[in-house]
């Protein structure tokens, strides 16, 4: 169990300080998983973050992960307070049946030489046997956690920084009947070729996990037209009750593909239940 976020934002970081906030303060105290499982709820198992950013016509990025609890977030989590365009996704880690190392931090990272790179933080159980042997890696699968293999599958099943493509690839995943719980994921997709980026976040929650879906649905908050942030339910509603952003919950299913450049924020929105 997890509490992920995306921010995407042009010319300045508005709003990216709460949120940063919020984040820490859902990780270390999760009310609404509480209300679900009873005391104090941390997500302590390890944290991460990554982010492209466009300044002056280049690219930059940054990948950071630890199995560290939250805390030191943030120390570590240094954003550049000038960029043309910047594309971020947070993760913090709570979970049950898989090793809490740096290995298993999210963001997962990977690489398509001469075609993309990925940085994806996922929330939710996925069956990485299944997966796993979908993508001839069945030798890893007691290395590492189920969403590094969603990273993969991602990767390999999308050639470019696109929407259909990204939608083709989640209906596929999801009719081979590998999400146990939920598919929630925020991701950053770089077109090696093109210098392109492309921000996803997908709000896909079934089985089991529907009844604790206050908990695991996303919810975009309104931070202003040159910014765009969506993030866990707790994250959400800590923006809500110690900032006063207005929050709005995406549907089940729902795909948002986010694009900052040329000055403005380009938001696309699937449906794909």
């Amino acid at each position: 169990m997890c509490r992920i976020a995306l921010y995407a934002a042009v010319g300045s970081p508005k709003g990216l300080g709460e949120l940063v906030e919020s984040f820490v303060e859902a990780s270390l105290n999760d009310f609404v998983l509480r209300s679900y499982r009873g005391e104090r709820r941390s997500h302590n198992h390890g944290w991460g973050f990554a982010y492209v950013q466009g300044l002056l016509g280049d690219l930059s990025f940054m990948h950071f992960k630890t199995s560290l609890p939250i805390p030191c977030a943030r120390e570590v989590l240094v954003i550049p307070k000038h960029f043309d365009w910047l594309s971020l996704i947070l993760h913090s880690r709570l979970t049950s049946r898989e090793p809490i190392d740096v290995l298993s931090s999210h963001p997962f990272y990977v690489s398509i030489p001469g075609r993309l790179s990925l940085w994806l933080a996922h929330n939710g159980a996925l069956d990485k046997a299944r997966l796993a042997k979908e993508l001839s890696m069945e030798g890893l699968v007691d290395a590492y956690a189920d969403s590094y293999f969603l990273a993969h599958w991602l990767a390999r099943n999308v050639e470019k920084p696109s929407t259909d493509q990204l939608e083709k690839a989640i209906r596929r995943l999801i009719e081979l009947g590998v999400v146990e719980t939920s598919l929630n994921f925020v991701a950053l997709i770089l077109g090696e070729r093109e210098k392109e980026t492309l921000c996803a976040v997908l709000n896909y929650v079934c089985g089991r996990a529907l009844g604790a879906y206050d908990y695991y649905k996303l919810y975009r908050v309104l931070v202003g037209d040159k910014a765009s942030v969506v993030a866990s339910s707790t994250i959400a509603l800590y923006m809500e009750g110690l900032y006063g952003y207005e929050i709005d919950p995406l549907e089940n299913g729902e795909l948002l593909a986010v694009s900052p450049r040329k000055g403005e924020i380009a938001i696309t929105s699937r449906k794909l239940l």
